[in-house]
């Protein structure tokens, strides 16, 4: 399925790495005494690092340090006594160690920016992963608001609804970070958070467009819903054929439901104790049932 580059939603400022920092002190530092702990760097928690980290793609950023020089510092927070935590800066520190680069500059931030600046870190990348995008926001969202990612959809919605209510800023938020709008960040991005596992790698691997596989998140999760993703790949489906495939779904489950609702009051005991001319016309309409069925 051949589908156009998509530019991201989200542009942060490279300044934003460094919020914060008043006449930041740039010094240098041995490769070896950083450390990279990996939930500090969002980048391959929910799209593949692969491709980012591979050998060729590294060593050609280092042949390019070695001769340009590293022209962003790393951003680093104090760890044990002559060490440093990575928190920006892993892709410059894999490649220095891959050619042989023994020194990095580097810039020291304290642990408690450490988390926010690794997501704004990741969230500047170019052609960022719808995946990875949304993510990033809400998990910064979060940081920032204290809202725990599950309780972000409904304060959303509320900001939406009365803006004058937005108690925890979400909409100044979300324009400092370049993102779409408000409106579409709380009607649509919320639907990642119910996709499955499946269902996220369906979209980060460009199987489908996120806002088609949005759509089956209408369904609970189960057979029908993972069933109807392989179709959805197999048929490379729009989202305007997703949304009707949901809604005739949607539409059997209520049938499902108001029949066996009927069928639970066709006691074979109430039906007896009928009168002789509606027993007749019970018994007619079951075996009109039976028969329907049958066809």
């Amino acid at each position: 399925m051949s589908r156009g580059p998509r530019p991201s939603a989200v542009k942060f400022d490279a300044g934003l790495t460094v919020a914060g920092l008043s006449a930041p002190t740039v010094f240098n530092v041995s490769s070896d005494q950083i450390q990279v702990r990996p939930e500090f760097n969002p980048r391959g928690q929910h799209t593949p690092a692969a491709d980012a980290f591979s050998e060729p793609a590294l060593r050609a950023l280092g042949e390019s340090m070695r001769r340009e020089g590293v022209l962003t510092p790393l951003i680093v927070s104090q760890g044990a006594e002559g060490s440093y935590w990575l928190i920006a800066g892993e892709r410059r520190l894999r490649a220095a160690r891959l050619v042989g680069l023994s020194t990095l500059p580097v810039m020291l931030k304290t642990e408690q920016d450490a988390a926010r600046l690794a997501l704004v870190e990741n969230l500047q990348r170019q052609n960022l992963n719808p995946v990875d995008e949304t993510f990033g926001v809400f998990r910064l969202l979060s940081l920032e608001t204290g809202l725990a990612l599950d309780e972000l959809p409904a304060a959303l919605r509320a900001a939406l609804r009365e803006p004058g209510k937005d108690t925890h800023d979400l909409a100044a938020r979300l324009e400092s970070y370049g993102a779409t709008s408000l409106e579409a960040w709380a009607r649509h991005r919320p639907a990642f958070l119910k996709m499955t596992p499946d269902e996220l790698a369906a979209v980060r691997a460009g199987r489908l467009p996120w806002r088609t596989v949005a759509e089956l998140t209408r369904l609970p999760e189960g057979e029908d819903r993972a069933a109807l993703l392989a179709q959805a790949i197999a048929e490379e489906l729009s989202t305007a054929q997703a949304a009707r495939l949901v809604r005739e779904r949607q539409g059997t489950d209520a049938f499902t439901a108001r029949t066996r609702q009927l069928l639970a009051q066709l006691k074979p005991a109430r039906l007896a104790a009928l009168p002789a001319p509606q027993r007749e016309q019970a018994e007619a309409l079951l075996t009109e049932l039976v028969k329907l069925i049958g066809d």
